[in-house]
């Protein structure tokens, strides 16, 4: 079922076992799908001229649903098809638990179809993730973030450079007031900066090990940043320093003992600004230096409404997976603030108040165990992928205080979470993650690890 190359290098000779096109040309089909940016590509109802007349939502799009519907499905028949037993990391199972609680909400939801639906969505993407672990090779499964990571770039600069009625935001559109910043393929500015810093992350952890040309892999990056600048979206552009820094510092300071105490001692260090009462006064200093309400456009304002509204209404059980905001919630916060946002603006508060107590437990244990893991892992030769996992996962951290990415059903940050715990195994077995994967940018051919 895969494709065999023979070379020779130096005095040897080697094969490279590679996996078929149609299977890679699928995989990149998926990932694509999972980072939105064919939301408003396919059955958005927007062509290339002109602008958006409404805001296209992955759950109004019925094109999307039903192409996302056959990727799940066929990525189901695939496993069954090639693999008498699927395996399934222990690693995975306190997020898949997660997932399967968000399918129970669905018994007391006041919506079930809507959340059992959207559930669907949560579990296709981990079931597209069992699938990718199961039939690709290690290596192929990183290369394929990477392609999607730099097709997406180079894709939104052209249509932002060719097409500028499509790739902004303008007046005559739903998010009239984001007039002038770029959205790409995107219903909104937000979400291609969340998508931007996710692949910045991607090219600059991992691309180098399968782009061999240094000044292409910079000026993609470079590029990718400037992107990011033009959607304007300061609080996910904020999010990119702090993932590389943190990857950077797992990757040098070889000590878990150091880390924890590092990490105590910031900790220590916030507590007591804090407790000094100066924490308000520095954050405000650093808004208005950057030109933003001190209420985090609003969403400060919105925390705290949800959270109240969602303790009185359903503190233990959640309100159901996609239908607590639309059950009370939303119209809770729109009382207090004026506006309905849509949603929470934060992804550990929208799990509380869909997933309720129970379903946040789940999500911290889960975190903490990723995050425990990742300290106390010594990396050895996998730094290059060490540091990606730990530059990711800070993004997600961070990501995630700004926007409700943590559960959001077939998306990309999520089923990146689900492979996190596994691509830490492999750090910590030391493989040769270029096993069996030379590149497609370069003709480069690895030897077998």
């Amino acid at each position: 079922m895969t494709e065999t190359t023979r070379y020779t290098e130096g005095s040897g000779s080697s094969e490279i076992k590679r996996t078929p096109l149609w299977l890679r040309a699928y995989t990149f089909l998926g990932l694509l799908l999972f980072t939105g940016a064919l939301q408003r590509v396919v059955g958005g109802g927007n062509s290339l001229e002109g602008s958006v007349s409404g805001t296209v939502l992955q759950q109004s799009n019925s094109s999307i649903a039903i192409l996302a519907m056959l990727v799940y499905a066929s990525a189901g028949a695939l496993l069954v098809i090639r693999h008498r037993n699927v395996m399934i990391e222990k690693s995975m199972y306190p997020l898949l638990i997660l997932n399967g609680w968000a399918i129970l909400t669905a018994l007391w939801s006041s919506d079930p179809s809507r959340s059992l639906l959207r559930s669907a969505g949560l579990s296709g993407c981990s079931l597209f993730a069992i699938y990718m672990l199961n039939t690709l090779p290690r290596g192929e499964i990183l290369r394929q973030f990477v392609n999607v990571a730099v097709f997406l770039v180079w894709t939104t600069a052209v249509l932002a450079f060719l097409v500028p009625s499509y790739s902004f935001h303008n007046s005559n559109e739903f998010f009239s007031i984001h007039s002038g910043l770029l959205k790409g393929t995107f219903e909104h500015k937000n979400t291609l900066a969340k998508v931007l810093s996710y692949l910045i992350v991607v090219i600059v952890g991992v691309g180098p090990i399968y782009i061999r040309n240094r000044l292409f892999l910079i000026i993609t990056v470079s590029m990718a940043v400037y992107l990011m600048a033009l959607t304007g979206s300061a609080k996910t552009f904020a999010t990119v320093p702090l993932g590389l820094g943190a990857g950077a510092v797992l990757v040098f300071v070889n000590s878990p003992t150091t880390r924890v105490w590092m990490l105590g001692m910031a900790a220590i260090l916030w507590f007591g600004i804090e407790a000094l009462g100066l924490m308000d006064q520095l954050f405000s200093f650093l808004l208005s230096s950057l030109d933003r309400d001190p209420t985090l456009s609003a969403r400060t304002l919105i925390w705290s409404s949800a959270i109240a509204t969602a303790t009185e209404m359903h503190p233990f059980l959640g309100g159901g997976y996609e239908v607590a905001w639309q059950d009370g919630i939303g119209r809770a916060v729109q009382s207090a603030i004026g506006i309905d946002p849509s949603h929470a603006h934060n992804g550990y508060i929208m799990a509380y108040i869909e997933l309720g107590l129970i379903g946040s437990i789940i999500v911290f244990y889960a975190l903490w165990t990723i995050a425990w893991r990742l300290i106390t892992t010594v990396p050895g030769e996998s730094k290059r992928l060490y540091f990606f996992i730990g530059a990711w996962f800070a993004l997600f951290i961070g990501n995630n205080f700004s926007g409700s990415y943590l559960t959001q059903p077939g998306d990309i940050y999520w089923l990146q979470i689900v492979l996190t715990p596994v691509l830490l195994g492999w750090v910590t077995h030391g493989d040769n993650i270029r096993r069996n994967t030379p590149s497609m940018y370069s003709g480069e051919k690895f030897k077998d690890a």
